[in-house]
């Protein structure tokens, strides 16, 4: 602000110079004027003729400008009944008053300034009564105008995806040419309700870029387009295109890995999804991931069963990770030593997939009452009632360990109860 008025004092002294070095030149030489008409003959000085002839500019533009004034009046009159007329309407909208907002904003349409927000808002206030044949004659009338008719898209496409149907809307939305950061955002929306939400994620950067959303409501966004699409990956090759183009950042979170193991178990693999696994529970542990990490194909799963064991220093009492450290054992053989891990997770707590593995695991020892019972019990954990008692498992229960909790000690050693203080 302080430059911009350097420069006009600057300007002015440099007109204010110029002028005192016409006068000065001027006096010295005031030339003269003759003017001939009719007979009569006109003599002047250039400084008095000058003089004269802006005075006859000032004259003739006094003259137009009050000329102008009804019209700039009843123009301005105008207008305020406009503004007034669309403030109005604004009111009766938020009140659900649908009808009489939408009188209002077509009164304010009369004015140029306010036809298309007007018209706009007008085709709302009928979708809103349930009228949609006169929201689309109000929208029909903005056609005829550029900026109207790309407006107008938008606002059908809102209106197509509010009906579901994503494919309309997308239709119309690749007809604008640049689109605008809520059309960009219908977009986004369209492509994830039509199933496409891989195509959806290569918008974000751009989205992100025009902060039409806050931090909460992008971070919504963004995951949401991250898992469907995550979800909707076809094959091995899809899935980790989708996930290189995921953020690093949101590649760390819980959900994200979640989603993407889930895809990883579903397509069939997990070397890659077993370092990611035990990369973030080194930094947050996860019920669900320790999980996974035991339902992986990996051609050496000793390794996995190295890694999980290293857990148990820190979390003895987690259900998920001695479930985890059984399934291993079983891809492994080892089946006295998954019915150890099984039996202490059960002692943790009643899980069905605990159930349905020690199911397995008798299966195989050819003990079939007890593989029958296991999983019955998985089918009634499921369902909320209690599990039944296995044939015998009292009497086997000191080498089993099946049902007992891993001991807790205080820092005195003494013994105490899992989660006790």
């Amino acid at each position: 602000m302080n430059m911009k008025w350097f420069f006009r004092i600057v300007l002015l002294l440099a007109i204010l110079l110029l002028g005192a070095l016409g006068w000065q030149w001027l006096a010295a030489d005031p030339g003269q004027v003759q003017v001939q008409i009719r007979g009569y003959l006109i003599e002047t000085t250039v400084v008095v003729a000058t003089a004269f002839g802006l005075l006859a500019f000032a004259t003739l533009w006094l003259l137009l400008w009050l000329l102008r004034a009804p019209l700039r009046w009843l123009a301005g009159r105008r207008r305020r009944r406009a503004r007034h007329a669309f403030a109005q309407a604004e009111l009766r909208l938020r009140e659900g008053l649908w009808g009489k907002a939408e009188k209002l904003f077509l009164r304010a349409a009369d004015d140029p300034d306010f036809r298309i927000p007007a018209l706009l808002e007008a085709a709302q206030a009928a979708h809103s009564r349930g009228d949609a044949a006169q929201a689309q004659a109000h929208l029909a009338r903005l056609d005829a105008e550029p900026e109207g008719r790309r407006l107008v898209q938008l606002e059908r496409a809102r209106e197509a995806l509010a009906s579901d149907r994503p494919e309309e809307a997308g239709a119309l939305l690749a007809g604008i040419e640049q689109l605008p950061p809520s059309g960009l955002l219908l977009r986004v929306q369209a492509l994830c309700a039509s199933h496409r939400a891989g195509e959806a994620l290569v918008l974000l950067p751009e989205l992100h870029r025009s902060h039409l959303l806050d931090g909460l409501a992008w971070a919504k966004l963004e995951l949401a387009v991250a898992l469907q699409a995550l979800d909707g990956a076809g094959d091995r090759g899809a899935l980790e295109q989708v996930w290189n183009a995921l953020p690093k950042g949101l590649r760390r979170t819980g959900p994200v890995i979640e989603a993407y193991v889930e895809r990883v178990l579903s397509l069939g693999g997990g070397g890659d999804a077993a370092a990611l696994i035990e990369e973030h529970l080194r930094q947050d542990w996860s019920e669900t991931l320790v999980r996974r990490y035991g339902q992986l194909e990996q051609p050496e799963p000793a390794q996995r069963l190295r890694h999980a064991e290293k857990w148990l220093v820190g979390h003895a009492d987690s259900i998920g990770l001695h479930l985890a450290l059984g399934q291993i054992s079983l891809q492994q053989g080892a089946l006295s030593q998954a019915e150890e891990f099984l039996g202490h997770a059960l002692a943790l707590g009643s899980d069905a997939g605990a159930w349905e593995l020690l199911a397995e695991v008798y299966s195989r020892q050819q003990q079939h009452e007890r593989a029958r019972v296991a999983l019955g019990n998985a089918l009634r954990v499921r369902r909320g009632l209690a599990a039944m008692a296995l044939p015998g498992v009292a009497a086997r229960a000191d080498h089993l360990g099946l049902f007992a909790v891993a001991e807790e000690r205080s820092e005195h050693g003494v013994p105490r109860l899992p989660g006790g203080h």
